[in-house]
């Protein structure tokens, strides 16, 4: 692995580092899916607890557009001067939108602005930009995206004194233009003091903890000379910086109490409010002609919202000082908190810290000390949110010494149900956590009984990585001591001595050597070698997926013909073909070559390829993975494994999707070549039976088409295939053996086998299902229905389904988890697990029908039914809010 890995990223505009920026975002973006799996257990009658995990259900987040533009405007102008308006427009919604306006001047005052424009002030201080009317084209704001614009208009000589103009600035929206907002100025002709007030900050951008400093320049462009009084209050995310006002860039500065100022300071007297946000200044005269400046610092507090306004206003009194003349307001600045994501991987429940990072004591190793063929180990990992906004962090793993016949696993803090792709990245993670929170994952390592090969110091290097950067991540070390099964003493290992060691697969996850094509071909030069005290031969075998020496069945993979010769250690030249090394003699080994033809149509392309050896004579085998190059264009994606129970003869149904992320069609006529295929693990008297769910009701009907061996995609699908962005649900029927026992566990694997299209390489997908034979077991089915008024009661009166569901933001999904006993015998302690999915909420208390005890805490949904008698069932409800 990489070990020390950048784990906290931040930027600042204007510094000399280059670091990385981000935007907060706390809502789900428009398009995005939030899937969630539940799961369930009980215990039999025999004692043993068993696991059954629910099909994966998705809904989707739908656009939402809404703006803001703010504010109304109150001024005083001369005859003849020029008037400045300042507004900010803002989209609320959750898209991208695009804005028109538009500027009336009323027909009920006295007079019009003569050449009013419309400008860009980005750097927020009241001043056009630019000479480029807004009012001629269109403003286009991503979510959340504010841009200050300021009104600019002469007053005509020919009006009088007292006279009013008003006027209204209206922004549309140009995706639904029925959305729309306003704001109406006023502008009254004086021959008086004319204040006009100008509010800036010393950045617009940074991080908690850090000072601005901001400064109102107040002018009169009037007559008279006139006393003015500044306001301000300030956001709750700023902390006001003691002893830092400064008036007219004094060198002394104001005190903060409300006393006399020093002598160098006459003319204002200036306090900070009892409430610790809240200044007022008052200048006693402000000349004609004359103008002044105002500065205080503030700093950003712990906690602070993503955008900071902050309006000033000011106040203008008559002669006598007392009577108020005319009160009105700055423009607004608004500081954005860029985004710092961070995170932390470790061990502790307590505390993100991090000593030992990235795979060692006290914070970054956990070890289980054994692991037998038949059982799982877990270990306890907990991600810390160290950034300032909530995030999501993928996981992903590398190992090394972690043999084919094992498997790795992601689960809740409840060992039982499995984390799964909340985003539609098609990387399994966290779900959402929040600034400074942690969450608890397990890290589940299981070895199939088919594992023949002993395994010292078996690692798994689990990562997370935030989905905002792939910069921000921080890894973990999961190690098992030993894994004790009868030992091989067949190796297989390239030429390079990459890969020596019985069980030594791969490195840490990727691939022992890389090879580029050349001349259309692409060598490995291998080395097979008999460590026994007796002689053996081995027969070759090479996959374009994992090979599990357990059970053997090598994977083709169209473009690609792979076969074996006699060669040395170079494989400069290349003798016989060969399929078999030939009788080694105790302590030797034998240098071959594999020679993969590579046909021309293959471009741009990255394959890893498994090698692989077995004796005949005792089945010892060993294996290694390499890889040919390429890059990954298209994306198909299969979920989810599952397990389950059945009793003697019984039959259970498990439900997969095979999802296309990709943006071509999959299965077409002329396009890619998709097949279809379940493969036993091995010859058990089970029969599995795979099936097209056309309808997607999760059950098999007289219109579902089996899949055989030779079925593709595009057989299923027509010429269209599958489309991008579109999905099929997979249904595997099994039936238990008539004579298998209790206790006997059946596995399967369902393979989704990919062709290489337009020069672009997918691997194969593989789902396995797990089957034991119980005389007690349950079937976990989890569906949802559209919930768009949030009720909580009578929930089991929605319409239910498994497919898709569309919902806006502050919108409600209604889940139904149900549990069925269709075994022979009483069931006991039925417990149904599940999280709330990322970006939403619970609503209400989750409901249990018969009835149960609730368990739910925190982001964990759960409840318990004290038993079941067979066919009887269990219905668990709970509703979800989508973030607004």
């Amino acid at each position: 692995m990489q070990g020390m890995t950048t784990r906290i990223h931040r930027a600042l505009l204007g510094g000399a580092s280059l670091l990385l920026v981000g935007v907060c975002h706390a809502f789900p973006q428009p398009g995005s899916y939030i899937s969630n799996v539940a799961s369930g257990d009980y215990t039999d009658e025999m004692g043993n607890v068993l696991l059954v995990n629910s099909n994966p259900v998705a809904l989707e987040v739908q656009k939402t557009y809404s703006l803001t533009l703010l504010q109304n405007q109150n001024q005083y102008g001369a005859i003849g001067g020029t008037v400045n308006l300042p507004h900010v427009l803002t989209n609320t919604g959750n898209t991208t939108d695009r804005y028109t306006l538009s500027l009336v001047q009323s027909s009920n005052d006295n007079f019009d602005l003569s050449n009013v424009k419309v400008y860009a002030d980005r750097d927020q201080n009241g001043l056009p930009d630019n000479t480029e009317d807004l009012l001629l084209g269109s403003i286009e704001l991503n979510a959340g995206q504010s841009l200050a614009v300021v009104i600019v208009g002469s007053i005509p000589t020919t009006v009088a004194f007292n006279q009013l103009s008003s006027l209204d600035l209206k922004a549309v929206s140009q995706q639904n233009a029925t959305l729309s907002a306003q704001v109406t100025d006023t502008i009254r002709v004086v021959d008086d003091a004319v204040i006009s007030l100008i509010k800036a900050q010393s950045a617009s951008e940074g991080i908690i903890g850090d000072q601005i400093t901001y400064t109102l320049t107040y002018r009169n462009t009037g007559t008279a000379t006139r006393r003015v009084v500044l306001q301000d209050v300030l956001d709750d995310s700023l902390e006001y910086v003691s002893g830092s006002a400064i008036w007219n860039q004094n060198t002394t500065a104001l005190t903060d109490a409300n006393d006399t100022e020093a002598s160098a300071n006459t003319g204002i007297t200036y306090q900070l409010k009892p409430d610790g946000k809240s200044l007022e200044a008052s200048i006693a005269a402000v000349a004609p002609l004359s103008s002044g400046t105002l500065s205080f610092k503030a700093k950003v507090k712990q906690g602070a919202a993503n955008k900071i306004p902050n309006t000033a206003g000011f106040v203008q009194y008559d002669t006598d000082n007392t009577t108020v003349k005319l009160s009105s307001f700055s423009n607004t600045v608004i500081y954005n908190l860029a985004a710092v994501y961070g995170v932390v991987l470790n061990n502790k429940s307590s505390s993100a810290t991090n000593v030992g990072n990235p795979n060692s004591s006290p914070d970054n190793l956990v070890i289980q000390a054994s692991l037998t063929p038949g059982q799982e180990v877990f270990f306890n990992n907990y991600v810390w949110n160290v950034g300032n906004t909530t995030d999501v962090y993928n996981l992903s793993y590398s190992s090394s010494n972690l043999p084919s016949c094992a498997k790795v696993n992601f689960y809740t803090q409840d060992g039982k149900t499995l984390l799964t792709d909340t985003n539609g990245d098609g990387k399994v993670d966290t779900g959402s956590i929040s600034s400074a929170a942690v969450k608890q994952i397990q890290v589940g390592v299981s070895a199939s009984t088919g594992c023949n090969s002993s395994v010292s110091h078996i690692n798994v290097d689990v990562v997370a990585t935030s989905i905002a950067s792939n910069l921000v991540s921080d890894p973990i070390r999961n190690q098992i001591t030993a894994l004790t099964v009868v030992s091989s003493s067949s190796d297989l290992y390239n030429a390079d001595q990459s890969g020596l060691g019985v069980g030594v697969v791969d490195n840490l996850g990727q691939a022992l050597r890389t090879v580029k094509v050349a001349s259309a071909k692409a060598v490995f030069p291998l080395v097979a070698k008999n460590n026994s005290t007796q002689a053996n031969n081995y027969n070759l075998y090479a996959s374009f997926s994992a090979i599990d020496v357990a059970n053997i069945v090598p994977i083709t993979k169209t473009g690609f013909s792979v076969k074996f010769y006699e060669g040395d250690a170079s494989c400069q030249t290349v003798g016989k073909q060969i399929t078999n090394t030939g009788t080694l003699a105790a302590g030797t080994s034998k240098a071959y070559c594999a020679v993969i033809d590579v046909d021309a149509s293959q471009q741009n392309f990255s394959a890893p390829i498994w090698f692989a050896i077995q004796s005949p004579i005792n089945q010892q085998a060993d294996s290694i993975k390499n890889q040919i190059e390429s890059n990954v264009a298209r994306l198909l994606t299969l979920t989810n494994d599952q397990q389950g129970q059945v009793g003697v003869g019984g039959t259970i149904v498990y439900a997969h999707t095979l999802k296309n992320l990709g943006n071509i069609a999959e299965g077409a006529n002329a396009g890619s070549q998709v097949n279809l295929k379940v493969v036993p693990l091995k010859n058990d008297g089970f029969v599995y039976s795979l099936y097209y769910d056309a309808n997607k009701n999760g059950q098999i009907d007289s219109t579902d088409q089996i899949i055989s061996a030779t079925t593709s995609l595009n057989q299923l699908l027509g010429s269209a295939g599958l489309l991008p962005q579109t999905d099929i649900q997979l249904l595997l029927k099994v039936q238990a053996a008539p004579s298998a026992p209790e206790g006997v566990v059946s596995q399967a694997d369902i393979w989704i086998e990919i062709s290489d299209f337009n020069g672009i390489h997918l691997d194969n997908l593989k789902n396995t299902d797990v089957t034991t034979v119980a005389t007690g077991h349950l079937q976990l089915l989890k569906t949802q229905a559209a919930n768009s008024s949030c009720i909580t009661s009578n929930l089991a009166a929605l319409s239910y389904t498994t497919q898709l569901v569309s919902v806006k933001p502050n919108q409600c999904v209604a889940y139904k988890l149900t549990l069925k006993n269709d075994g022979s015998s009483v069931v006991k302690n039925v417990q149904f697990n599940d999280v709330v999915p990322a970006y939403t909420s619970l609503v209400g208390t989750p409901v249990i029908v018969p009835t149960g005890v609730d368990l739910s805490s925190g982001e964990k949904v759960s409840a318990l039914v004290s038993s079941l008698d067979p066919n009887q069932e269990a219905n668990f409800y709970f509703v979800i809010r989508v973030n607004p």
